[in-house]
């Protein structure tokens, strides 16, 4: 017969192992179910910031090709109102004769090189 002792029938004692290991798993659920909601809240904004990035791209590549269109017009529109002395025009070809490049000053004011309604530089 196995012996009992006193100890192990204490209800208290009893109450008290029982509620020593209900109370850990209850941790360890509570902890289960911490751990699960940080991964989906992680997971979650992990995509929302990757959708961000993905928006921000496209944003940044719609203003650049924006940009490059803008410049392209601004070559165009300067190529075709650029000025003698203009420090902005592109320079000449090496192929046009110094004489059609250069406008002396004592040009008249009615010079085909110079565009109209400007008086000389």
């Amino acid at each position: 017969m196995r012996r009992v002792s006193l100890a192990s029938l204490n209800p208290l004692r009893a109450i008290g192992r029982w509620a020593a290991h209900y109370s850990i798993a209850l941790v360890h659920d509570s902890l289960r179910g911490v751990g699960s909601a940080i991964h989906a809240s992680e997971a979650r904004t992990q995509g929302e910031l990757r959708s961000f990035e993905e928006r921000q791209s496209k944003r940044v590549g719609a203003i650049l090709s924006e940009l490059t269109e803008l410049r392209r017009e601004q070559d165009e529109l300067r190529a075709l109102h650029s000025f003698v002395g203009d420090p902005r025009a592109p320079s000449p070809a090496m192929s046009i004769p110094a004489g059609d490049r250069l406008v002396p000053r004592h040009a008249p004011a009615r010079d085909p090189r110079l565009p109209a309604g400007r008086p000389h530089p």
